[in-house]
């Protein structure tokens, strides 16, 4: 990597390494950096249910099979771990590939024109890395009576003992109709978020198809936006 390279934040918990001169545009759900003749393309996204990743090496094993043609490259560092592939598209050259770590993957579509470039591209790929994220999560309550600890507010009794729980305890009905309708949206924005004409940006590609295989894998996905993270459960 180039000694005028700096680390860069991208979507979700994505951070790549890349020099100066280029010009970073951020989309929202995607990051693009423009230098003359050489295009970086990167966006993420979330696989796996709250609390529940899918493991990276899995998502992996997706990817790596979703790839088109092409001369293959590995690589593996820390908690960061992918395939992608180098070929000819027209004039210039293409590197498409993924990153995975427990729970999220990026997708890169590097594009240059010189031959000699290519040792670029590939640190350019290599240089993507997750930076694992810690939820902060407040201790839940516990049942007065017998000292279980309440995961379900909606619940207005203990579901240990029966008891019932104080109001302090249970979602009242407005905060209950409030999580519903975020709930209601959530859902709602997820399912535009499947069906969106992002999805058929350059930098799918073939490994567009993979999101299908993530989704049985994990059950759930979502893009992720350019100020990182995901949203907590509602719950706690």
């Amino acid at each position: 990597m180039d000694a005028t390279s700096s680390r860069i934040a991208l979507t979700g918990s994505w951070s790549i390494s890349i020099g100066a001169e280029f010009e970073v545009v951020r989309n929202g759900d995607s990051v693009q950096a423009v230098s003359g003749e050489r295009v970086i393309y990167v966006s993420s996204l979330q696989v796996g249910a709250p609390g529940q990743p899918v493991p990276g090496n899995q998502l992996r094993a997706v990817t790596s099979r979703r790839l088109g043609a092409g001369e293959r490259i590995s690589h593996a560092v820390g908690p960061c771990q992918g395939d992608a592939t180098v070929s000819r598209v027209g004039d210039k050259w293409r590197l498409e590939g993924a990153m995975c770590a427990d729970g999220t993957v990026a997708t890169c579509v590097i594009d240059f024109r010189a031959d000699e470039d290519r040792a670029w591209a590939e640190s350019i790929w290599q240089s993507l890395h997750c930076q694992p994220q810690v939820r902060q999560t407040k201790d839940a309550p516990s049942c007065p009576k017998c000292g279980f600890r309440v995961f379900n507010r909606r619940y207005p009794k203990c579901e240990r003992c029966g008891a019932a729980l104080p109001e302090s305890i249970v979602y009242s009905a407005e905060e209950l109709a409030a999580l519903r309708e975020r709930e209601r949206k959530e859902e709602l924005e997820r399912q535009r978020e499947r069906s969106a004409e992002k999805w058929r940006t350059p930098a799918q590609g073939a490994l567009g198809e993979w999101i299908v295989d993530a989704g049985m894998l994990g059950g759930h996905f979502s893009a992720d936006a350019g100020d990182g993270g995901g949203g907590g459960d509602g719950d706690a």
